[in-house]
């Protein structure tokens, strides 16, 4: 929709050891990515079997010494994130197209999800009658809260109440704090982009945010909705930008690895993984695993994992009250497993499948076939996107947090824009035209 700037993508060839490396200048696969996806969202099901049952993620060893593992498996999701979108972006310059696929990929699992888990887990795990408990607004509210803000902040009447962990009892679904900083990031890269025309400008600026959010407080608070999790979604954009410019080499992942190790050992993993991580993960990309193969046969499991390991380890914890992680991941895998399988297979893929006729559909209403009211239309819906979303990123009365508001608001915006300028551009037409007549 929107000219940007296509970059080569990179080949994965082999290095002089057998094992694949990627060099610049050529288009290349990333056959381990989905494999990747699963074992992060593995990760963040491992890391709440152990919070839910005993109220903290660290009494076990593995987990002392690997950190704590459900956020490293959220920091990889951002990693892989950053990176697919800038390569989205450099192949496909295509703004609409870009919010389209965004938005299928997000809301349609998200909003089965929250269906699911107020109208069938929800009963199950509540301590009212089902009657009381399907006529309280609550029930029936929790699918609109939950859409609007992406986050965990929704209630259930009477749901997950067992005694004792204060503060893991009664959330419904611990894991969706996340999904706002990933929507709200991909709206930051676009605003950027649409404003840069350019992906590797856009690389650079989004690191010189990230940069600012952490050595600057004011910046940080003013960028709360993506702060928090910038450094890993932008260590994915510049991972891009490094295989474009250098390719990717075994040998330097391998110390990356290494490095990441020690760094995690002496309690300094974290912005680490940003970094070395990203580079790790987009080289184990390149290379086929075990789980990509899973998937290949199965579908992408994993953001249906995500979704749904939360309220499915809260509801055996309510019928059970065991407090031994192990059980708790020996139950809820095949439950979860066949939740995000469904998930998949209903949601999840039918509305991937909508990417390229919605984004048809929207162009045909929204773009009018001549050239120049095109141009006219583009620029005006444009401006209107980054100003709407500078006011939703940075105002100061935290507008960010309801997420699906927000995006309803720039789309409207872009939409009116767009409707004014055209509208603006006919009537100079039609003056200029009765001008000639009376002339």
């Amino acid at each position: 929709m929107l000219p940007g700037r296509p970059g080569a993508d990179t080949a994965a060839v082999p290095d002089a050891a057998g094992a694949v490396a990627s060099r610049p200048g050529a288009a290349a696969p990333y056959p381990g990515f989905d494999g990747l996806r699963l074992l992060a969202a593995l990760g963040v099901l491992l890391s709440h079997a152990f919070l839910i049952p005993t109220g903290a993620e660290h009494h076990d060893a593995l987990v002392r010494q690997l950190g704590r593992i459900g956020y490293h498996g959220v920091y990889a999701f951002f990693i892989i994130s950053g990176f697919l979108l800038a390569r989205a972006l450099a192949r496909e310059p295509d703004a609409l197209r870009f919010a389209v696929n965004r938005v299928l990929r997000i809301y349609p699992g998200l909003l089965a999800c929250a269906l699911v888990t107020a109208f069938v887990i929800g009963p199950l795990g509540s301590a009212l009658p089902w009657l009381d408990y399907m006529m309280h607004p609550d029930a029936r509210t929790y699918v609109l809260l939950t859409a609007d803000c992406l986050c965990a902040r929704g209630w259930l009447p009477g749901v997950f109440a067992y005694a004792g962990f204060d503060d893991m009892a009664g959330i419904v679904n611990g894991s969706l704090w996340s999904l706002s900083y990933e929507v709200l990031s991909y709206l930051l890269l676009l605003g950027l982009w649409l404003t840069l025309r350019s992906v590797r400008a856009t690389v650079a600026a989004m690191a010189l945010l990230c940069a600012a959010t952490l050595a600057l407080p004011l910046v940080h608070e003013r960028l709360a909705g993506v702060a928090f999790t910038l450094p890993y979604f932008t260590g994915g954009l510049l991972m891009y930008a490094v295989q474009q410019r250098f390719g990717l080499q075994g040998l330097v992942a391998a110390g990356c690895a290494a490095v990441l190790a020690l760094a995690t050992h002496f309690g300094a993993g974290g912005l680490a993984f940003a970094s070395l991580g990203a580079y790790l993960i987009v080289y184990l990309g390149t290379l086929p695993n075990p789980g990509s193969a899973l998937a290949a046969r199965v579908g992408d499991l994993s953001y249906g994992i995500y979704l749904y390991g939360w309220p499915v380890q809260q509801l055996i914890k309510q019928f059970t009250g065991t407090t031994n992680p192990w059980l708790m991941l020996a139950l809820c895998v095949p439950a979860v497993w066949l939740l995000a399988l469904l998930s998949f297979r209903l949601v999840e893929r039918p509305a991937l499948r909508l990417k390229a006729p919605l984004t048809a559909l929207l162009r045909r209403a929204f773009e009018p076939a001549d050239a120049a009211q095109r141009r006219a239309v583009r620029r005006a819906s444009t401006v209107a996107f980054v100003a709407a979303t500078g006011v939703v990123l940075l105002s100061p009365q935290a507008l960010w947090w309801y997420v699906g508001s927000s995006l309803a608001a720039v789309a409207a915006a872009s939409a009116l824009a767009a409707a004014l300028a055209l509208a603006t551009l006919r009537a100079r037409t039609r003056w200029s035209l009765l001008r000639s007549g009376v002339r």
